[in-house]
């Protein structure tokens, strides 16, 4: 949502910090191929949707927001590789259409795979090391830019 946000609003962000975002949901769709060796069928309507959910392709639409608000991405470094991909792939277009590319942030947290918190979550447990660490990183984001 928060892509979305930036893609197609005017909606004023003085900052942002994403964790673990659908970057691209062909990514998604193919890292669930993968981990329940399963094959999606594209249609033209679902590929219509993927295209609206592929912000690395749609980046030049954030990096014209006036002003441009500081992004940080956030991801796990033992996130399946087309999660990783994504976001890193973000990051670098992002960069690419910014005046200023250091206000896109990029942490990747060693040790993290997608989930932040001990799978399969549904009951209360002590914070992770991991998402300390998230939690740090976007506390300094926001420190800085708000």
């Amino acid at each position: 949502v928060a892509l979305l946000l930036l893609a197609e609003s005017q909606v004023p962000v003085a900052a942002a910090a994403l964790v673990n975002p659908v970057v691209k949901v062909r990514s998604v769709v193919e890292a669930g191929e993968r981990m329940y060796n399963v094959s999606y069928s594209w249609t033209e309507k679902s590929a219509a949707v993927a295209d609206r959910f592929d912000f690395v392709e749609r980046a030049a639409e954030i990096g014209k927001r006036d002003p441009q608000p500081p992004v940080l991405l956030v991801g796990g470094a033992e996130d399946d590789p087309g999660y990783r991909e994504a976001l890193a792939g973000l990051r670098d277009a992002l960069a690419g259409h910014y005046a200023e590319p250091d206000r896109v942030g990029f942490v990747s947290v060693p040790g993290m795979a997608h989930a932040i918190a001990e799978e399969p979550g549904m009951e209360a447990a002590p914070q992770t090391a991991e998402a300390k660490e998230v939690d740090a990183a976007v506390t300094a984001w926001f420190q800085r830019y708000l």
